[in-house]
């Protein structure tokens, strides 16, 4: 496995297996369902289940190649002609981002994952905002103009 790289050490070199190892960490992130026998009465019974969340992120495909969450934004990066150094890889970090909007907006509107967290990672990392200001246009008003009619 290769060392983290720190601050005072050369970057990670990228290799070609971290194609293949992005798209297997994405497949083996799939959340665990417990379910139990919660209660149990004399016409029914209760089941609750429990979900482990194991949802795709850059920092988790760090950790699982052994390099910084740096190196994988550096490899998956564009340069200014908007091309990747490195394709293949930035199309498999592309399916892992959409696999986690996919997750976090289905799972968060059908109450299986909190819906404050889902939101707040959907605002994060996939620009989401819960309002948006079309008079504006987003940009700061810097002065308005008042006018009266009589």
């Amino acid at each position: 496995m290769t060392k983290l790289e720190t601050s005072a050490g050369a970057p990670t070199e990228y290799k070609e297996e971290f194609v293949q190892k992005t798209y297997d960490y994405i497949k083996e992130r799939k959340d665990e369902i417990t379910e139990f026998h919660k209660t149990r009465g004399e016409k029914s019974d209760g089941y609750d289940r429990l979900i482990k969340v194991k949802i795709p992120t850059k920092q988790g495909l760090a950790s699982y190649l052994g390099v910084s969450s740096k190196s994988v934004d550096r490899w998956s990066a564009l340069d200014e002609d908007g091309k990747s150094l490195h394709p293949k890889f930035s199309l498999a970090i592309a399916k892992l981002v959409q696999e986690q909007h996919d997750r976090l907006v289905e799972n968060g509107l059908s109450g299986d994952y909190n819906p404050t967290i889902a939101k707040l990672l959907l605002s994060a990392n996939h620009d989401y905002k819960e309002k948006s200001d079309i008079t504006s246009d987003d940009k700061a008003i810097t002065s308005f103009e008042v006018v009266i009619k009589k």
